[in-house]
């Protein structure tokens, strides 16, 4: 997840810029007819979301199943959901 604050450099010094929009990700996944984790694919800004599809391409890995109900779920823990 993206902090709240969006920094700019300037002269030297960094100075907070309120002007910029939230940062936000969104990640997609894909479950087959078992339930099972297929696809995922992310949108965010920078790399913010590389660590969250790396994840996800483990979980796919793994063959788990996956519940719809929690992916839906923002605060969902991927790393958790690997060691289960």
């Amino acid at each position: 997840m993206v902090g709240d604050d969006v920094w700019e450099y300037q002269s030297s010094e960094y100075q907070e810029a309120p002007s910029y929009p939230k940062l936000t990700l969104t990640i997609y996944f894909g479950l087959n007819d078992q339930e099972q984790l297929v696809s995922a694919a992310g949108i965010g800004a920078g790399n913010s979301v590389a660590k969250d599809i790396r994840l996800a391409e483990m979980l796919i890995a793994a063959q788990k199943t996956m519940n719809p109900a929690e992916l839906s779920d923002p605060n969902l823990n991927l790393k958790k959901l690997l060691k289960s």
